[in-house]
C-alpha cells in the first residue's frame, strides 16, 4: 500500500514516484519476514542523493527500528553508495565504493541475504554486476512483524525521492547471474522464490 500515490514513466512499463513524503509498504507475513534467506530487487531513478552523511534513505527496510533489530534492509547514502544491513541482535553489513548510484538515471539494485549452513553471505548487484560481498553469521535475522517499508525506514525521518519500479522479493538467495539475466524483463510473477512482485504499471 501507499500513501497518495502518484505515478510517472518506469523504466519497464510504469514506475511509482516518491516525493519523499510518500512511501510504500508490504504487510508483514511470513513469506515477507525471511529470516534465513532474502533477495530484494528494485530499479530506482533517485531525484537525488541524500544530503546527509550520517542519514542514508533506506530502499528496502524490515526491522523494528533499532540497529539491532534489522531482519534484511538496504540504505543509500549521500555518497551514493548502497549498504546491506542485517541482525541477529548484533548488525552485520556490507557496503559498495562510493559513486556506484547517481541521480536521475535507472539502475536496478539487488540485496542478496544468505544465511544458510555453512558461511553465510551478504551480496549486492548494481546493473546486473555484483559490487560487494560480505560473510554473515548463519543465525536467524531478527524476527518483527512490521510490514517491509519501500523508500521509508523505521529509524529516520528521510525518506527515499525519486522513482522505483519493478520491486520483487524472494524468500531466495539469488545469484548474480540470475538477477542479471532477469534485471531488463517483467517477471510472469509465479517464478519460484518469488514471494512479493510490483510492477507500478497502474498509472492511477
Amino acid at each position: 500500500q501507499g500513501t497518495d500515490r502518484q505515478w510517472t514513466a518506469g523504466d519497464l512499463g510504469g514506475a511509482a514516484y516518491l516525493d519523499g513524503m510518500q512511501y510504500a509498504e508490504i504487510a508483514h507475513s511470513p513469506t515477507i519476514n525471511q529470516l534465513r534467506t532474502v533477495t530484494v530487487e528494485a530499479r530506482i531513478k533517485a531525484d537525488r542523493l541524500p544530503v546527509d552523511a550520517a542519514s542514508p534513505v533506506a530502499l528496502f527496510y524490515k526491522g523494528g527500528g533499532t540497529l539491532a533489530t534489522r531482519t534484511y534492509s538496504l540504505w543509500l547514502n549521500s555518497d551514493g553508495w548502497l549498504k546491506l544491513s542485517t541482525s541477529d541482535g548484533t548488525e552485520q553489513s556490507v557496503t559498495t565504493a562510493a559513486g556506484l548510484i547517481a541521480p536521475h538515471q535507472w539502475q536496478q539494485v539487488a540485496a542478496v541475504m544468505d544465511r544458510t549452513t555453512g558461511q553465510g553471505v551478504l551480496k549486492i548487484v548494481v546493473d546486473g554486476v555484483e559490487r560487494a560481498s560480505a560473510t554473515v553469521r548463519t543465525n536467524n535475522a531478527t524476527s518483527n512483524t512490521n510490514p517491509l517499508f519501500i523508500g521509508h525506514s523505521l529509524e529516520s525521518n528521510f525518506n527515499f525521492e525519486g522513482a522505483i519500479d519493478d520491486v520483487r522479493v524472494w524468500s531466495v538467495a539469488r545469484t548474480a547471474a540470475q538477477i542479471a539475466a532477469a534485471k531488463d524483463l517483467e517477471l510472469t510473477g509465479t517464478e519460484a522464490g518469488l514471494v512479493a512482485y510490483l510492477k507500478a504499471n497502474e498509472g492511477t
